[in-house]
């Protein structure tokens, strides 16, 4: 063997020295208890042929543990002192495998990257799973070259990756056929999507490991497995060290991931399922963000309890009755954000522990929105909680401006109806207008008195918000309904009319109506349904201006106006009945959208108009006005 190599070291660089270099190592192996392994590696190094150098290691290694108990774990200390022995033939491959991926010298960067490959294959088509996992492991967690192994047919690296990333036991080490493989990592992921063998918590390298499995199963076309192991890596539990630790945002991405290999696989119910853990992920991050403002601005009160400095707990100078509640919140707080960074939860779990009993109306509604209901129950008992929880944000809002400008006050639960509104406004169940008009008007009225504004100047600035107010409320509605004011006008109508607008259970909004005068309600409503009206009448005359209308649109509009100006002269003699002192300017008011509504009927004055018929209620609606004045 020593002379054939020899002669190796003497021949041209060609197909005879190959020979010549295999035949030697082919008898150094056959005697591999007295081969010296330092040596003769590095006699193979400088002749570049690496492979002799894993199959003349791996020899020695048989040879030392000839009963392969380093497979045999059930072994114990026995088959650690075998797996021991082996590795001090291993680590010869391992050295010359650093050598090519960091010693430029010994061949150009192409020539190290397909002599590590030819090292790699050689070691792959020998049974000794032992060598192979410990490879896989040096390979990956040493050189860019790792990526080459999925280019590769290597026999246990799915089985290996799945395993060391965590996502299967390491009994299931066994598992060595491609088929067995497969479905191991389909059935571990499936079960820890499920949450019924949850995943987690993983280190960094344990999820490289995985990101590394889901790109050798893309290039095995593999994307339904692909979306799989995503998915358990996007809804995995997470530790308190920072090395354990994955936000929110970083989950939604993965699951994103998942969701686009579901679509690739073409299957659908994956996607969806994927889709709805994402939206619940996303209550779950407002959720979590809006209860960490919470706790930061509770722990400044802490702080300012305690002259600036440190926790309220212990402090000498924290004294007074608020001190255990605030207390009590922190510590509710804490124990809550813990629980929503560990693992995602269950829409029911978020709604009934978190939205509920931190009193996030909002994020409630959307949730109800989101599952497409309040579950079971009849119509009347959905409907009676979507109007609580509205009832609950309205007073959250408005209650938090108690100092402030009364219209102020307005203003900030219009937004919240506008803002929240206009993503529910598709389903009417969601969004009642005509509770959320009713609600609105009667804050808008002046309705609270918690305040204590006694003096004649503060009544006049209660009087001044109420007077304002009327637009920002129909804006407000009108934005909430998708801008539809049509349909906004359509809810003013019965308020106006009813003589008994109060049907909704008892609520605590319900202190804000009892403590005014029923009479400064219906001047409201009568205020904001002029309002109503106008803004819908514009949106007609807007259309009507719009160049090509013309023929049935034409009509259709025509038509609108008509009843828009029939309707406005309506209300003018109902305002003007009720005999109280800001009516007037209301039907002012009302009269100038009568007039624009007949400008569409009329565009030319005194021209005669096919749509008589139409307009005729709104002509005797104008006399009539006239006459009673």
């Amino acid at each position: 063997a020593g002379g054939m190599l020899e002669d190796a070291e003497a021949a041209p660089s060609g197909p005879e020295r190959d020979v010549f270099i295999k035949q030697a190592v082919a008898l150094f192996a056959s005697m591999p208890t007295i081969v010296s392994l330092k040596l003769l590696n590095n006699k193979l190094a400088e002749l570049k042929y690496y492979e002799g150098i894993v199959t003349l290691s791996l020899a020695v290694a048989a040879a030392r543990d000839p009963e392969d108990r380093a497979l045999q774990p059930e072994l114990g200390p026995a088959c650690g002192l075998a797996r021991q022995q082996r590795c001090e033939a291993y680590i010869h491959i391992y050295k010359a495998m650093e050598a090519l991926m960091h010693d430029a010298d010994l061949c150009n960067a192409s020539g190290a990257t397909l002599a590590l490959l030819a090292m790699i294959k050689t070691a792959l088509a020998s049974n000794d799973t032992f060598f192979v996992d410990g490879m896989y492991g040096f390979v990956i967690g040493n050189c860019t070259a790792a990526e080459g192994l999925l280019s590769l047919d290597a026999p246990g690296l799915e089985s290996y990756l799945a395993r060391e990333g965590g996502l299967v036991p390491a009994a299931s080490a066994a598992e060595s056929s491609t088929a067995a493989e497969s479905t191991t990592t389909a059935t571990a992921a499936s079960a820890a999507l499920n949450n019924s063998t949850p995943l987690g918590p993983l280190t960094r390298s344990q999820v490289a490991m995985l990101e590394m499995l889901c790109r050798m199963l893309i290039e095995k076309g593999r994307f339904l497995d692909v979306a799989l192991v995503l998915g358990a890596l996007g809804c995995r539990r997470c530790g308190s060290e920072a090395d354990l630790i994955l936000s929110l945002d970083d989950r939604v991405a993965v699951l994103q991931s998942a969701v686009i290999h579901a679509r690739t696989a073409g299957d659908a119910a994956l996607e969806a399922r994927l889709d709805r853990v994402i939206r619940v992920l996303e209550f779950q991050d407002v959720i979590r963000k809006r209860l960490q403002e919470r706790h930061d601005s509770l722990a400044a009160d802490a702080r300012r309890l305690c002259g600036g400095k440190g926790d309220p707990v212990g402090c000498p100078r924290a004294t007074g009755p608020s001190v255990p509640a605030l207390e009590a919140s922190l510590s509710a707080l804490d124990k809550a954000l813990t629980e929503l960074s560990e693992a995602p939860l269950e829409l029911s779990a978020l709604y009934n522990g978190y939205a509920q009993q931190f009193a996030l109306w909002d994020i409630s509604l959307r949730m109800i929105h989101f599952a497409g209901g309040c579950g079971g129950g009849d119509m009347d008992d959905r409907s009676a909680v979507v109007q609580r929880l509205w009832d609950n944000e309205l007073l959250r809002v408005f209650e938090q401006c108690r100092e402030d400008d009364p219209l102020k006050r307005i203003e900030a639960a219009c937004d919240a109806v506008s803002t929240l509104g206009s993503s529910l406004h598709y389903d009417p169940d969601m969004l009642p207008l005509a509770h959320l008009a009713e609600r609105l008007e009667s804050l808008a009225a002046g309705l609270p008195t918690a305040d204590g504004r006694s003096t004649a100047a503060e009544a006049a600035v209660l009087v001044e918000a109420a007077n304002r107010s009327s637009e920002l409320i129909v804006r407000a509605l009108t934005a909430a309904a998708g801008g539809s004011t049509a349909a906004v006008w359509k809810v003013y109508k019965p308020l106006v009319y009813r003589e008994q607008g109060h049907t909704v259970p008892a609520t605590p909004m319900d202190s804000y109506r009892t403590n005014a005068a029923v009479r400064r309600v219906k001047v409201q409503l009568l205020r904001s349904a002029a309002a109503a009206c106008m803004a819908a009448i514009l949106d007609v005359q807007r259309a009507a201006r719009a160049p090509g209308i013309a023929g049935d649109a034409a009509v259709a509009l025509r038509s609108q106006a008509g009843s828009l100006a029939c309707a406005a002269d309506r209300l003018s003699i109902e305002v003007l009945a009720y005999r109280d002192p800001g009516c007037e300017a209301i039907a002012r008011r009302l009269d100038a959208a009568s007039t624009q509504a007949e400008e569409v009927l009329f565009p030319t004055r005194g021209q005669p108009s096919e749509l008589w018929p139409v307009v005729s209620g709104s002509s005797r609606g104008i006399w009539i006005r006239q006459m009673h004045r």
